[in-house]
């Protein structure tokens, strides 16, 4: 704070610099923020209430927690900060289906989904739960795949305690499960919905919205539980898939301006998004950063129910039987010996599917296993704790074979010397490119410059220079001579240009 005396003017120090997000109404009623506190070193949040920082007695409390004010300027502090979070909009927590911060909690947190009249609905026509567990396993033991992706989608709030009690550096992803009609795939996202509700529910299994601001703001509000989307390729036209993969990873809508300027209220979420289709989703080998290889995780080939009367015995099951699991799972999660738990669980799972997953390592297997270990602990807590029928090894199995089908979809070198070679099948009269044999054996392609990008942007390459360097790189280029570029100065058609050369004998 500036102050002027007589003809000298002198910089006040007020207090340390926070920064508030997030001003909520709890359960109780009463009205909290979050304070976000930052040095060189570290940062950490605390949520306190809003009179905490208003009232100039209060907001010495601050010290507490290691945030110090002025004493003899807390009134001008607390005025200032009275300003900002009048202007804050209030975020209402029991509209929140899930992690939810609870400072009456002494972990901090809990988990709004079947406390409160809107929420999710639990069902049990069996006899009891021990009842439900056998009944269900006898269904469940016969499919790997379903076992699978109840792990994955029950991982959803340890994903989300791990991001925001622990910190860890972890995103919302979709799961897109590719097949035909016949291969049980809308049958296994709904047996998968049935363990936290009604399958049938809005709150958690609804149709592809029209647009991707649709689509997106139908994920706000769910922070810890997962979102199953049935047949997202019919409307894959109209979606852009790149950027509803990207801002699921992102985890808030874009931010907007309403028409007087002010900034929009963004909807927020932390979340796993199933989409069943019978096309992929997103053709991740257009994208070269493996951005959509980690963000959208394609789960295809995949036989989720044995046969007709297997899925037809699971639908008649899960209709009548709901919400069970859901409600013994997290009770279990958020018990305190469970909840302390959590990074040691899940840095072990981390360690022991890395392992699983070197033989086919890749450029992307550390993050991908990142989001694999939050399925295979999860998987190991429904078998331990709730008593679930999971195949352990066989889940590790489906997340490595994921692993490997990345490694090879990823594999910008190999897929950009497929486009060209398939092109140059497809157009044996093109002008452009000049065919080279030895021993009657096609060895070897020449192609003009302007021809090789165009057709490496015709097949999805958004970066022409990066796929050209990793054909080098890999071997399927020649260059001219022995510390020339990656370019080739040679005639084609009876005209000396640019081109490329590319050599046909290499193996993958």
């Amino acid at each position: 704070m500036l102050e002027k005396t007589g003809e000298q003017c002198y910089l006040n120090w007020l207090s340390d610099f926070i920064k508030l997000e997030n001003k909520s109404k709890g359960t109780n009623g009463k009205v909290y923020v979050d304070v976000i506190v930052e040095d060189e070193l570290s940062s950490k949040k605390i949520t306190v209430p809003v009179s905490t920082l208003t009232d100039k007695y209060k907001i010495k409390t601050l010290s507490n927690y290691d945030i110090h004010v002025s004493p003899t300027d807390s009134m001008t502090v607390a005025v200032a900060l009275k300003k900002v979070l009048e202007k804050m909009p209030i975020h209402d927590k029991n509209k929140t289906l899930g992690v939810v911060p609870n400072v009456n909690s002494e972990l901090g947190f809990s988990f709004n989904g079947y406390n409160s009249v809107d929420a999710f609905e639990i069902q049990n026509d069996c006899i009891d739960d021990d009842d439900y567990l056998e009944k269900f396993n006898a269904l469940l033991e016969e499919s790997v795949p379903l076992q699978f992706l109840i792990s994955a989608t029950m991982g959803a709030v340890i994903l989300t305690i791990l991001q925001e009690k622990y910190n860890y550096d972890l995103h919302s992803y979709c799961i897109n499960i590719v097949g035909s009609s016949s291969t049980g795939k809308t049958i296994s996202s709904q047996v998968a919905a049935s363990m936290w509700t009604n399958p049938t529910s809005d709150k958690i299994f609804s149709a592809m919205l029209s647009t991707t601001n649709a689509a997106l703001k139908r994920l706000s509000g769910r922070n810890g539980v997962p979102t199953f989307v049935d047949e997202a390729s019919a409307v894959i036209g109209n979606i852009k898939a790149e950027e509803y993969a990207y801002q699921v990873y992102e985890q808030c809508e874009k931010h907007r301006l309403n028409s007087d300027c002010s900034e929009k209220e963004s909807g927020k979420w932390s979340t796993v998004v199933v989409m069943t289709s019978e096309q992929r989703f997103a053709a991740s080998t257009k994208n070269q950063n493996g951005g959509l290889a980690v963000r959208i995780h394609v789960i295809d080939n995949q036989k989720w129910t044995v046969d007709k009367n297997h899925a037809e015995s699971l639908m008649k099951f899960v209709r009548i039987n709901y919400g069970i699991v859901g409600k013994a799972f997290t009770d279990c999660i958020f018990s305190e010996d469970i909840f302390e738990e959590l990074p040691e669980r899940y840095e072990e799972a981390r360690e022991a599917i890395t392992k699983l997953c070197n033989k086919h390592r890749n450029d992307f297997t550390d993050r991908l296993c990142q989001t694999y270990a939050i399925t295979l602990m999860t998987a190991q807590i429904l078998k331990d704790e709730i008593g679930l029928d999971i195949d352990i090894k066989g889940v590790a199995k489906i997340l490595m074979n994921h692993n490997k089908y990345v490694s090879k979809e990823q594999n910008l070198a190999f897929n950009a010397y497929k486009a060209i070679v398939s092109y140059a099948a497809r157009n044996p009269y093109c002008s452009g490119i000049r065919r080279e044999t030895e021993h009657k054996k096609l060895t070897k392609l020449i192609i003009e410059e302007s021809l090789t990008a165009d057709i490496l942007k015709r097949a999805g390459f958004q970066d022409v220079d990066i796929a050209i360097r990793k054909l080098d790189e890999s071997g399927y280029l020649i260059r001219q001579g022995q510390g020339k570029g990656l370019k080739s100065k040679l005639t084609i058609d009876g005209t000396l240009c640019w081109c490329y050369q590319i050599d046909l004998t290499v193996m993958e």
